[in-house]
Parts: structure tokens; C-alpha cells; sequence
């Protein structure tokens, strides 16, 4: 276990950040809000390593992909209908089947 004090403890309040927008701002508190307590504060610690600059390092990247991933927009799926051609090699192999099927029939 780390004997030292080299731990790092991050708290950043995201709505009294000048660094967004409001729509930015809402849009991280939606996606991180298993993160964030209510005091609107998103807490991330580290103590991986014995260097506690090492440890700040391995937060602040933690809190910069966090943050990016929170901004991050999921584009809508578009709906497609299936090509012509795969819809042929599905009856094609429908027929395979069925036949396979039938052969394993008796013949009276």
C-alpha cells in the first residue's frame, strides 16, 4: 500500500467554469451526472503511482478524456432498408436449408 501522502484529488465544479458554454455545460452535467454530487462538483482521484506528480498527471488525463467524451455528440442512425442483393442471399439460403431439411426427411 502507498505510505506517503502522494495522492491527488481533483474537484471541478463544471457550472462556475468559464471554459464552456451553457449548452456545454448542460451537456456534461447530463452525461457525467453519476459523477457529479450535489454540490455540482465532479471529483477524480488518483493514486496509482508513488509520484504524486505522476498521480496528477494520470488526473488530469482522466478529467480531459472525461470531459471530451462528455462532449462528444452520438450522431442519430440513419435507417436503411436491406440492398437487393442481400436479401437474395437470404432467400438463397433459406432454400439451402430447407433443402438439407427435406432430405433428412423418410421417403415412404
Amino acid at each position: 500500500m502507498n505510505k506517503l501522502s502522494t495522492k491527488v484529488d481533483v474537484h471541478f465544479h463544471i457550472l462556475n467554469s468559464s471554459a464552456f458554454n451553457d449548452d456545454e455545460k448542460n451537456l456534461l452535467i447530463s452525461k457525467l451526472k453519476n459523477r457529479i454530487n450535489a454540490e455540482g462538483f465532479l471529483h477524480l482521484s488518483s493514486q496509482k503511482t508513488r509520484s504524486q506528480f505522476k498521480n496528477k498527471e494520470d488526473v488530469l488525463a482522466k478529467l480531459i478524456s472525461l470531459i471530451e467524451n462528455g462532449l462528444k455528440v452520438k450522431k442519430d442512425r440513419k435507417k436503411t432498408k436491406p440492398s437487393k442483393v442481400s436479401k437474395e442471399k437470404r432467400l438463397e439460403s433459406k432454400k439451402i436449408i430447407s433443402e438439407k431439411k427435406k432430405l433428412r426427411n423418410r421417403i415412404l
